[in-house]
C-alpha cells in the first residue's frame, strides 16, 4: 500500500479503490486526493498485475480481492495519518469506479464505520454475471465485417447524440446528461437511412436498419436460460465505453484486463 500525506492536510482521509481484476494503485485517484488536502492511501489489491491469474487457487488472495485489501488500507491508513500528523482524522471517505466501486458497496456492506461518506461510480457488481455479459455484446454487434456492427465513430457521433436527444430532458434540464436512464426508453429507428440519402457507407449521419437493431438490442437486460442475469446497459455511456464493449471482439473488457478472455474467466470464476 502507499500514504500520500500533503503538507496541507485538511484533516480529512481518503482511501482509493482499484479496476478491473487488477491489482494496481490508481496514482491518479491518489494525486486528486492528496492535492484536495486529503491523507490519502491506495493498495494493490491483495496482487500485482492486470489479471487474476493471482486468485487461482489461492483463497487469500481472493478474500483480498473481495473485501480485505480495502478494509486493511483502511485501518492501516488511519493509523499512518494519526502517527504522522499528530492528530486523528475528522472525516473518513472513499473514492473508487468499477472495481473500486464494486469495493465502495462491498465496504458499506461490511464495514460500515469505516467511512463517512463513499463516490461508487460504475460498481461492477456481481462479478460473475458481469463478465458473462462483456462477451454477450459480440453475439449482437458482431464482428467489424459484419452487417450488424457499427464503428466506434457512428457510436460515439451518431448513436450517442441521439440518445441525449430523445433522453437528456426527461429531468427537465437539457445540460447534456441522463439523469435517469431508467426513464429513458431510446429508439434509434429515426437514424436509419432513407433511400434518397443513397449508400449508407457514403452517409455519416444515418445507419442502416440491421445496424439501428444493434442498437436497440445492447441496452436489453441479459437473461441466460431465460433467467435474468444482468440489468440493461446504461443509457448515455454508449459514447465512453464503446471501444471496450462494442469493439467487435469477443469479451473485449475481459481480453483487456488479461490478454486472454478465456483464463480471465477460468481464473476470476475460481
Amino acid at each position: 500500500m502507499e500514504a500520500w500525506l500533503p503538507r496541507n492536510w485538511t484533516g480529512r482521509f481518503l482511501s482509493t479503490g482499484n479496476g478491473g481484476l487488477g491489482g494496481c494503485i490508481q496514482y491518479a485517484d491518489m494525486s486528486y486526493g492528496s492535492a484536495l488536502g486529503f491523507a490519502t492511501v491506495g493498495a494493490n489489491n491483495g496482487h500485482n498485475g492486470t489479471s487474476g491469474a493471482a486468485f487461482l487457487k489461492c483463497t487469500r488472495v481472493l478474500a483480498d480481492f473481495v473485501f480485505r485489501s480495502i478494509h486493511t488500507n483502511v485501518l492501516v491508513g488511519k493509523e499512518l495519518t494519526h502517527r504522522f500528523f499528530g492528530a486523528p482524522h475528522t472525516k473518513s471517505y472513499y473514492l473508487g469506479c468499477s472495481t473500486g466501486g464494486r469495493q465502495g458497496l462491498k465496504s458499506v456492506q461490511d464495514f460500515p464505520e469505516d467511512f463517512d461518506g463513499i463516490v461508487a461510480g460504475a460498481a461492477a457488481a456481481d462479478h460473475n454475471h458481469l463478465l458473462a455479459r462483456s462477451p454477450h455484446f459480440f453475439l449482437l454487434t458482431g464482428s467489424p465485417n459484419s452487417p450488424s456492427f457499427l464503428t466506434i465513430d457512428q457510436w460515439v457521433n451518431v448513436v450517442h447524440p441521439d440518445v441525449l436527444r430523445q433522453c437528456d430532458e426527461i429531468d427537465g434540464v437539457k445540460d447534456g446528461i441522463i439523469e435517469v436512464p431508467d426513464l429513458c426508453e431510446y429508439d434509434p429507428s429515426g437514424l436509419v437511412c432513407r433511400e434518397e440519402e443513397g449508400q449508407q457507407e457514403q452517409n455519416t449521419s444515418c445507419i442502416t436498419a440491421e445496424q439501428a437493431k444493434t442498437a436497440k438490442e445492447v441496452y436489453k437486460p441479459l437473461f441466460i436460460f431465460g433467467k435474468f442475469a444482468y440489468p440493461r446497459f446504461q443509457f448515455g455511456a454508449e459514447g465512453a465505453i464503446s471501444p471496450l464493449l462494442f469493439g467487435g471482439q469477443v469479451s473485449t473488457i475481459t481480453a483487456i484486463r488479461s490478454r486472454s478472455s478465456d483464463t480471465s474467466i477460468r481464473f476470476t470464476l475460481y
